[in-house]
């Protein structure tokens, strides 16, 4: 999952075409069979606390590429953060969802459904 993110283009190229890019990068990841992502795990495991700032700066990332794309294509920036935030978190709970399920189509169905409310 950490490849599939393309930051630097969320950053600098157009906003509308980086984050379609973006949920088309995830949903192939997921569709490929990827159920998981290494630094959300990490999160998730003991070793937490031996990479807290590594784990903590990949989030903080992605969220703060998402939202700065949202601000350049005219969300208000409190709306864009948030919206960042919930489109990492729903990203994440799929994965950890289809994992837990063991279920492939899970996290490709329903994220894309979520994404669109």
């Amino acid at each position: 999952m950490v490849r599939t993110i393309r930051l630097r283009a969320l950053r600098r190229e157009d906003p509308a075409e980086a984050i379609a890019a973006m949920w088309k990068n995830a949903d192939a990841y997921f569709r490929s069979g990827g159920r998981i992502c290494l630094v959300g795990a990490f999160a998730l495991d003991e070793t937490r606390d031996r990479f807290a700032a590594t784990i903590n700066g990949y989030f903080q990332r992605w969220i703060d590429a998402l939202a700065g794309a949202l601000v350049r294509s005219g969300r208000p920036a409190n709306e864009a953060r948030a919206t960042a935030e919930n489109a990492v978190l729903g990203i994440q709970a799929a994965l950890v969802l289809s994992r837990a399920l063991d279920d492939k189509a899970f996290s490709s169905g329903r994220w894309i459904r979520w994404r669109s409310d």
